[in-house]
């Protein structure tokens, strides 16, 4: 299998910013083109006159202004043969990764998963399980790395005089 774009969907979390490390790792391998996208979700609801923004478009253009720092910020972590291509789109993240990965034709998302676990994956709904059911490629989801400032290490042998101890 040939893999020749990547779709990592951003969202300045610690569990994205594992998710890009992988699709960079992976768009070396493969000499594939990388596509990063932050998601900006504005909230609309039904007036008189159509569909509004709840909170105007302030709340779009800071969204948009906090996508573009995310996207700088994580793609100065990329390698220096991975040039990312960076954008931001408006709508739902769920149903916007998935619309968005078909129009360019990726052949695979890499998304991280903020591990709300899943009684609050059903109550508020989950990007990455819906990517994973409505995606036409695969997709890679990604835990965020757990370092422990301490980490524990247990070295276990046997021998015969194991008995004794």
């Amino acid at each position: 299998m040939k893999i020749h774009k990547i779709l990592v969907p951003v969202d300045g979390s610690a569990a994205s910013f594992a998710a890009f490390q992988w699709a960079c790792e992976l768009a070396q391998t493969f000499g594939a083109q990388l596509h990063m996208v932050y998601m900006v979700h504005v909230r609309w609801e039904n007036s008189g006159i159509g569909r509004m923004p709840i909170s105007g478009s302030t709340e779009e253009s800071d969204a948009r202004k906090e996508g573009l720092r995310v996207i700088k910020e994580f793609s100065g972590h990329a390698p220096s043969d991975i040039q990312p291509i960076q954008l931001i789109a408006v709508g739902p993240p769920a149903e916007g990764i998935v619309h968005l990965a078909h129009s360019i034709g990726v052949d695979l998302i890499i998304m991280g998963n903020r591990g709300l676990g899943m009684v609050k994956g059903l109550a508020f709904g989950s990007v990455s399980s819906y990517v994973l059911k409505h995606a036409n490629c695969p997709v890679l989801v990604t835990k965020e790395k757990i370092q422990k400032e301490n980490p524990v290490c247990c070295l276990l042998y046997t021998s015969d005089a194991a008995d004794e101890l």
